[in-house]
């Protein structure tokens, strides 16, 4: 879990956020609307807080929140491994969300795209490393943006984020 999700980073609010904006140590967001009037703020929930993002004459096509993976578990990533992420959204109205997973090994970054289908407010979308061409051993960064199309006059409340990992069973 991201160390705001766990109630460790607190979050400043922020209003009309640019894109490219650092929200937290490694969390950023961006987005594709000039000039948008986005606002983004940290709410109190019953477990954990909740990332709430509201828009209002977005314009954009899409808002993206980057979530950077921990440097300890990616040294030791692997062909074998299935990654997933989990997450809870509260939205109205509700957009289609996807998740990236992009892995940086030597000079190259492979990025995997996969819907998030929801359902009563939870998702869960998963990636299996085996197509992967990686440089075991050599990856450098990984990152997960998590997608929103089209947020046009939305409230998102991003309520739960897990990244986890397992290996995939020997055929």
């Amino acid at each position: 879990r991201p160390p705001f999700w766990t109630g460790a980073a607190p979050l400043p609010a922020a209003e009309d956020v640019d894109s490219g904006a650092t929200l937290l140590p490694g969390l950023k967001l961006f987005h594709d609307a000039p000039g948008a009037r986005l606002l983004v703020r940290a709410v109190e929930g019953a477990e954990r807080p909740a990332l709430e993002l509201t828009t209002a004459a977005f314009g954009g096509s899409f808002l993206s929140l980057v979530v950077d993976l921990p440097a300890a578990p990616l040294a030791t990533l692997s062909r074998r491994h299935i990654l997933a992420v989990d997450l809870a959204l509260e939205a109205v109205p509700a957009p289609a969300v996807y998740a990236r997973l992009n892995l940086r090994h030597g000079p190259e970054t492979d990025a995997l795209l996969r819907a998030v289908p929801m359902e009563r407010r939870r998702g869960r979308a998963e990636f299996e490393l085996l197509s992967v061409p990686l440089a075991e051993g050599r990856i450098a960064a990984g990152w997960l943006d998590l997608i929103f199309e089209r947020p046009e006059q939305a409230r998102l409340a991003l309520t739960d984020l897990t990244l986890s990992r397992r290996y995939r069973a020997e055929p």
